[in-house]
């Protein structure tokens, strides 16, 4: 009787110690991809508040308001905005079918209740150890800013480096 324990507590054992099976692996892969997107997002946010900070004065004191916090619209679909959102600790929302551009989160003084950014995102597995992540944002700016429409496009190349993966390369389009 014990052998047959003994013998089922390894076999669990194995189970659960040995490598993911080929199929959950682009799972762990698609995580570990969004999380170097969140550490170079997480970068740049520190980068502006630097500026920010160091901008704040007398001739520019919207500069030192806090940011308001986006609520992220992402499509019923686009999961990955949704999961990205969650690992920035972010509020996202499904955007309704035909819903209109959101307001834009800024000036914080005038951004109002819901104020955020239309979020959208794809990746592509280019091989085993590159991956290519667009990211898009928009929003609606307020009158008096120089385009009606925000649109903030980035492309992350991320290279898979041992078991992490790292931000290579970012191009960015502000318009």
């Amino acid at each position: 009787m014990y052998s047959r324990i003994s013998f089922a507590l390894v076999i669990a054992a194995a189970a659960i110690l040995s490598p993911r099976p080929a199929e959950s692996q682009p799972h762990a892969d698609s995580l570990g991809i969004l999380e170097a997107v969140v550490a170079q997002l997480e970068l740049e946010r520190a980068r502006d508040d630097s500026a920010r900070a160091e901008a704040c004065g007398p001739t520019m004191p919207r500069l030192c308001l806090p940011r308001v916090t986006p609520v992220w619209y992402v499509r019923s679909e686009a999961a990955m905005a949704r999961t990205l959102a969650g690992l920035m600790e972010l509020p996202a929302e499904v955007e309704v079918a035909g819903q209109p551009e959101p307001a834009c989160p800024w000036p914080s003084d005038l951004a109002p209740p819901g104020a955020g950014l239309r979020t959208d995102m794809d990746l592509a597995l280019v091989s085993a150890s590159v991956a290519h992540v667009t990211f898009r944002q928009s929003c609606d700016n307020p009158r008096g800013y120089m385009h009606d429409l925000y649109v903030r496009e980035s492309r992350f190349t991320i290279r898979r480096e041992g078991k992490s993966w790292l931000v290579e390369e970012v191009t960015t389009i502000v318009s």
